[in-house]
């Protein structure tokens, strides 16, 4: 893309650089910080309000590491931006003038849009670390140095485009509305090739997310907004529909206990980001995990007697195991845990998780008592795998849009399905215990609102 200028007073434009993307004016107004491919990689550049004399502030490791969106400080001596490398988005800070980098994020969620607070001691984003796609603050200390992240906003839709109020009291961003509706597709418990087309399982205007079938595979438990809020439902029966859980902080991803008694789901409820069980009997909840820390994506063991989860509490997300009950916290691996979902191996002696090694992803087998690993075949993402019940099988999604079939002992994996709207996301797919049926999310954007938050 290229550069240009407006003069407002007679309506002049200019050209200022053939190669240019997101501009941004200095405080002082006699700088541009642009970023652009002028040397090759996309990096930040600054340069005059005439665009000349552009400079290259940022670099990296890879060009394949994208720099992008960036933002001055309030003071003018920093410049925030997104760096993009694979599958990770991050927020990151450099200084312009000696062009050292801090990082404020660096894990396997997304991170976007990254803003100033007045003061310039913060950084507002969104990000995907709780959930959904909700506003977040990086807390900056004395050194410009991260020293905490707070969850700002939660809920459905994507909270994107952060503007903060010049007096630090109030933003503005907006809800990317997102129809999300549930979707079954049947498969052959055999090879998971797909035996018919897909059809839905739940349709609204609002967002109904992450289904996963009791054991006895005769209800259906999800997310949805559809009350207003993020809570957790329980399909009992076709057209018979009940909610588990209500109140503010989204709840989300819920598994079930395997006498179908209780669901497990995080939530940020409590103020942080947590993990929860329901009892559906009487709805009673019971927070299992209270930790300064994000913890996410609950499983209970095939017996019941344990949930695996995972916890950024030790630095970066890992793989972490408790009671039922929340007793005897403890983590299990140490190379970092990036997906959706955390598998139990049908004997319940360790799990299976997408990590990290050498910067590279790899799906991992980890034994629950002595955390050793054992690397598994590639998958094509492995961030949503499912096992078939046999345990032969993985199901995943790339790229959120085609659903494929993964054999774990050998052989090449087979593309099952697509929609055939670009549009369309596939998310979350997960197999049904007979084998007969893959539940997913089937997304597609609906335009969006302006929303404020006060006093944040």
């Amino acid at each position: 893309g290229e550069l240009w200028s407006v003069e407002l007073s007679s309506g002049e434009t200019s050209k200022l650089l053939d190669d240019g993307f997101n501009p941004t004016y200095s405080p002082d107004g006699q700088r541009l910080a642009f970023d652009g491919r002028l040397a090759g990689a996309q990096r930040v550049w600054i340069a005059d309000t005439r665009g000349r004399n552009p400079r290259q502030v940022t670099s990296d490791s890879s060009e394949a590491v994208v720099h992008t969106e960036p933002r001055w400080s309030p003071d003018g001596a920093a410049i925030v931006f997104r760096r993009v490398e694979k599958l990770k988005s991050d927020i990151a800070i450099v200084n312009p003038t000696t062009q050292a980098v801090t990082r404020v994020t660096d894990d396997y969620v997304v991170d976007v849009s990254p803003t100033w607070t007045p003061d310039g001691r913060g950084v507002v984003f969104s990000s995907s670390r709780g959930g959904g796609m909700n506003l977040w603050r990086a807390r900056l200390g004395n050194d410009g140095a991260p020293a905490g992240l707070e969850q700002l906003t939660t809920g459905a839709g994507d909270d994107v485009q952060a503007s903060v109020h010049p007096d630090g009291r109030q933003l503005a961003f907006s809800v990317r509305g997102i129809n999300s509706d549930l979707w079954q597709l049947p498969v052959s418990p055999e090879t998971g090739r797909a035996t018919a087309n897909p059809s839905p399982v739940l349709g609204t205007t609002r967002v109904e997310s992450r289904g996963t079938w009791s054991r006895d595979g005769r209800q259906l438990a999800f997310n949805s907004d559809r009350a207003g809020e993020m809570n957790i439902w329980v399909l009992e029966s076709p057209g018979r529909e009940r909610r588990v859980t209500s109140g503010a902080g989204g709840d989300y991803q819920p598994d079930w206990a395997p006498d179908g008694q209780a669901l497990v789901f995080f939530s940020a409820r409590g103020g942080n980001t947590d993990i929860w069980q329901v009892r559906l009997a009487d709805t009673a909840l019971t927070r299992l995990t209270d930790a300064a820390a994000l913890d996410i994506n609950p499983a209970y063991s095939p017996d019941g007697r344990r949930i695996a989860f995972v916890s950024d509490r030790s630095g970066r997300f890992e793989v972490w195991v408790m009671g039922s009950d929340g007793s005897d916290q403890r983590q299990v691996a140490s190379v970092g845990c990036w997906g959706h979902f955390v598998a139990w191996t049908a004997d319940g002696k360790a799990v299976v998780f997408r990590g990290e090694r050498d910067r590279q992803m790899q799906i991992y087998r980890a034994d629950m008592e002595s955390g050793a690993l054992t690397a598994m075949r590639p998958v094509h993402s492995g961030g949503h795998m499912s096992f078939s019940p046999s345990q032969a099988l993985i199901m995943d999604v790339s790229s959120h849009k085609v659903l494929w079939v993964h054999p774990v002992s050998g052989g090449e994996p087979y593309e099952v399905y697509q929609f055939p709207d670009p549009d369309v996301r596939i998310d979350y797919p997960r197999w049904s215990p007979n084998g007969r049926t893959i539940v997913f999310d089937r997304a597609a954007p609906r335009g969006a609102d302006l929303w404020t938050l006060e006093a944040f």
